[in-house]
């Protein structure tokens, strides 16, 4: 029988393929950048939450473009459809400023970001093994004797 495809998941990757996806995500990156300075209504926590987002947003195309897995056009796909959607919440009026709806805000833009960082740990070579751990044991770890 054949071996599937996610043994060798070189074999399923078109490369220009990936990059066609990253070059379409690309200019929403630079649009939320740029919305999230302009837009005033926004607080100066979310404005720098999106630029995050969008830097690492952008951290992500880049990973897949050096080197494009058999997830790569899925996950640019979803980038995409995803800062599409950061920049229509952006520019939506807060309809809650009480320090709770604030909060919330804040707290929805930070996982957001963490989202980004899972894919990006994803993105690199060696995949998502380590994700949320640190690659090494701490030094801490050997049993004093």
């Amino acid at each position: 029988p054949a071996p599937s495809p996610q043994a060798a998941p070189a074999s399923n990757v078109n490369p220009t393929v990936v990059q066609n996806f990253a070059a379409a995500v690309e200019p929403h990156i630079q649009e939320l950048i740029t919305q999230a300075q302009t837009t005033y209504s926004i607080p100066p926590d979310e404005k720098t939450l999106y630029q995050q987002i969008a830097n690492k947003a952008r951290e992500v195309v880049n990973a897949h473009k050096t080197s494009p897995n058999g997830d790569s056009v899925q996950v640019l796909s979803k980038l995409q459809n995803a800062l599409m959607e950061y920049k229509r919440e952006l520019t939506q009026p807060i309809m809650d400023r009480s320090p709770a709806g604030m909060q919330g805000r804040t707290d929805k833009l930070r996982q957001k970001l963490s989202g980004l960082e899972a894919d990006l740990v994803a993105a690199k070579p060696g995949g998502p093994a380590g994700a949320g751990s640190p690659p090494a044991p701490s030094p801490q770890a050997a049993p004093a004797s």
